[in-house]
């Protein structure tokens, strides 16, 4: 594969959850790519579609949910339509995920060195190979006495080590492409910015893409290359960290960036954006934002933005470009982000 040709590209991926009373689309026509040793932040409210965009990549869709339309390249193979058994060389092998609640995501009756164990079930790996690779993968991660705490189990350990416990067993297999669903959101300040810090010296010390999905701008900030702002299903903003964060262009973004205690510019108000996302069973005809948008007219309302490109690389979904133009970054990018991209 050469440098140009994305790890993953992701076309009109549709998802929907069928039942007798509704359809929700969870996920309508999102594209997007990630290059190798790139980290693509996916921002956004609750219920915007993050983590059901995440959960297709690896066919994880929970019934009545299914994926029904776009593409999932993976290397150049589609995900969507590959037989299972070819996925599960690519599911846990090649892409790993992690979730935001370890205690629901691990399984707290078998101690951590056996769930490491199984991580490693598509090795031809010896027992005692195993066991050597489950102890180095938790020194990575900054578990002390890896020796003892191997043979604990979920309830043993803290909130921050049990996120540790879960990137470890998730990167056993040295994935090329990590997806951290919200990794720190149960977690409290310290233990999010270790947390945040360590997936990113991960990421330089095993070569691998990740694709973080979080509601924290701030953690955006620090930790992306490129960033995707979904709403209602949809992408509405998407480029690299530094002209996001430096001239945003959607009301939608700029509105969340205005909601951001820390890192903002002094003397910048806090904003709060009025109501709430809409009903993904009952999307408006015109712009789903329209109804907490300030900058909404009629227009708004009759027609659904398309997403254009307004800059090499910067692809905005809003009729009143021309208004947005204005807008300022309010989040200072830290300057490692900045140098980095």
């Amino acid at each position: 594969m050469s440098m140009e040709e994305p790890l993953l590209e992701v076309k009109d991926l549709r998802v929907q959850f069928v039942t007798k009373r509704e359809t929700v689309k969870a996920v309508d026509g999102v594209s997007f790519f990630i290059g190798r040793h790139e980290t693509l932040g996916i921002v956004g409210e609750s219920g915007c579609g993050k983590s059901q965009t995440c959960r297709a990549i690896l066919r994880l869709i929970k019934k009545p949910g299914k994926i029904v339309g776009g593409q999932i390249l993976y290397q150049g193979n589609d995900i969507v339509t590959m037989p299972e058994t070819e996925l599960r060389n690519i599911r846990g092998k090649e892409i790993s995920i992690i979730f935001q609640e370890p205690m629901t995501s691990l399984n707290p009756v078998i101690s951590i060195r056996k769930q490491m164990r199984e991580a490693f079930c598509h090795t031809s790996m010896t027992e005692a190979e195993k066991y050597q690779a489950s102890l180095k993968m938790l020194r990575l991660v900054g578990i002390p006495s890896p020796e003892e705490r191997i043979n604990g189990y979920v309830h043993q350990f803290s909130g921050g080590m049990r996120q540790r416990a879960m990137i470890a067993i998730a990167l056993c297999s040295r994935p090329k492409l990590l997806i951290a669903d919200e990794p720190t959101t149960a977690l409290d300040v310290t233990i999010q910015d270790q947390v945040i810090k360590l997936l990113g010296n991960l990421k330089q010390e095993l070569g691998m893409s990740i694709i973080l999905v979080t509601h924290d701008l701030g953690v955006v900030a620090e930790m992306c290359d490129k960033v995707a702002v979904m709403y209602a299903g949809m992408i509405v903003e998407m480029t690299d960290v530094v002209t996001l964060f430096a001239h945003p262009r959607h009301p939608y973004t700029y509105a969340l960036m205005g909601s951001v205690p820390d890192q903002r510019k002094v003397g910048s108000d806090l904003e709060v954006i009025q109501g709430n996302p809409p009903n993904l069973a009952d999307l408006p005809a015109g712009c789903p934002f329209a109804p907490r948008c300030r900058y909404a007219d009629g227009a708004c309302s009759q027609s659904r933005p398309e997403l254009k490109e307004i800059s090499q690389g910067h692809l905005v979904r809003c009729h009143h470009l021309d208004r947005t133009a204005s807008f300022a970054g309010i989040i200072t990018v830290p300057e490692e982000a900045s140098d980095a991209t």
